[in-house]
């Protein structure tokens, strides 16, 4: 009896791993397929069967142009399916469409005088449906849609806690949001997702053990052990920042550091710019702000001794003139300071993170349907 229960369900582990590992080395052998997942090459050669069999992944002629035997040379079919991301930061909606090989197809970025949580399911579908009329796909082609917002996400009911800016208690986002797409739908706080977008396509490709600490109209961090996000029991790692601290580094502490300096600005980015140009006020206020972002990461990089932090953030990403000097902070108060680097993706790294998260989710639940059962033969 568990020989035979257990068959079916290590079918699909062998499926999925496989997907994964063509879908990220594309083009691909299957004598690499073999020597990357470990497997024997007779499984390999059943599940890549099944998968061709299923029109997951096809055969392709040899990259460096080398005869080889037929059927030796794989990548996965980009059409297959449809994964749609969605960033809900505080004055844009960021959401793109992307295939199964993760390739952009349609992206668009909305500016929004700030949503309430009643209208986010609307104004979620109308730019899904957007993106699919640029990109010529049909609805019923989306296989997985992913959601960052800026709250803490419960990781057993999905439900949002303190829904930034509007703090909302308890808002049952999901739900909302599969009635106005009318699909499933997976949330997660946004600085999570920028911290898994790094690890796909930015400056944690090759890290492990790193943070993500976004610097905005709050402070969050993402954190990334042993190559696995952590989130904690309720969700809430990573809530770094409180309202109300006066020594953080979020955008209201900072203008209020500039006022009393007598900056007369309206924004974080005006005292960065005001520095930039030689303001000695903005300068020493810039100055404090790095001492206070070092303040954030002394003790994530002591107790969890990370390789890497990136900074991000619209806070964050206009740090680049005080690397250093977070950089000595850092030396002087931690015994291993781990590297400091400034965010490459931009204003894209929780959308990046949400269409990871899909397109991991689209490809297992691509070969649950069609190689699980009640699947058809």
């Amino acid at each position: 009896m568990t020989q035979s229960a257990s068959a079916p369900l290590l079918r699909l582990m062998n499926a999925q791993t496989v997907l994964e590992t063509v879908r990220r080395l594309r083009p691909v052998t299957r004598a690499e397929v073999a020597r990357v997942t470990g497997m024997a090459k007779p499984t390999v050669s059943n599940v890549l069967q099944d998968l061709l069999d299923v029109g997951l992944v096809r055969e392709v002629e040899p990259a460096d142009g080398r005869p080889r035997r037929r059927g030796n040379t794989f990548e996965t079919i980009p059409e297959a399916a449809f994964v749609f991301g969605l960033d809900v930061g505080g004055l844009h909606l960021r959401g793109a469409l992307v295939d199964l090989d993760g390739e952009v197809r349609a992206q668009e970025a909305v500016r929004h005088a700030g949503l309430d949580s009643a209208e986010l399911p609307q104004a979620a579908a109308e730019l899904r449906d957007r993106l699919l009329d640029k990109a010529g796909v049909a609805a019923m082609q989306l296989e997985a849609a992913v959601v960052g917002v800026p709250g803490v996400v419960n990781p057993d009911n999905g439900r949002v806690w303190r829904l930034n800016p509007q703090r909302v208690e308890s808002y049952q986002i999901v739900e909302s949001l599969e009635a106005s797409l009318g699909h499933p739908v997976r949330v997660e706080n946004d600085v999570n997702l920028a911290a898994i977008g790094e690890q796909w396509r930015g400056l944690a490709a090759d890290c492990d053990d790193f943070v993500f600490l976004s610097i905005g109209t709050g402070v969050g961090a993402g954190l990334v052990l042993r190559g696995e996000l952590y989130r904690g029991r309720h969700g809430a790692a990573g809530e770094v920042d409180m309202p109300g601290d006066t020594e953080s580094p979020a955008a209201h502490a900072l203008q209020t550091l500039a006022q009393r300096h007598g900056l007369a600005v309206s924004s974080p980015e005006e005292i960065f710019t005001a520095a930039e140009a030689g303001d000695a006020a903005a300068q020493a206020v810039v100055g404090e702000e790095a001492r206070r972002i070092a303040e954030y990461l002394i003790p994530i990089a002591r107790i969890n001794d990370v390789e890497l932090v990136v900074l991000g953030g619209g806070i964050g990403v206009r740090c680049q003139d005080v690397v250093d000097d977070i950089r000595s902070h850092l030396r002087d108060r931690v015994h291993y300071p781990p590297r400091l680097e400034i965010s490459a993706l931009g204003d894209t790294s929780v959308l990046t993170g949400a269409l990871a998260v899909g397109v991991r989710d689209c490809a297992a639940r691509l070969v649950s349907s069609r190689l699980g059962p009640g699947a058809a033969d």
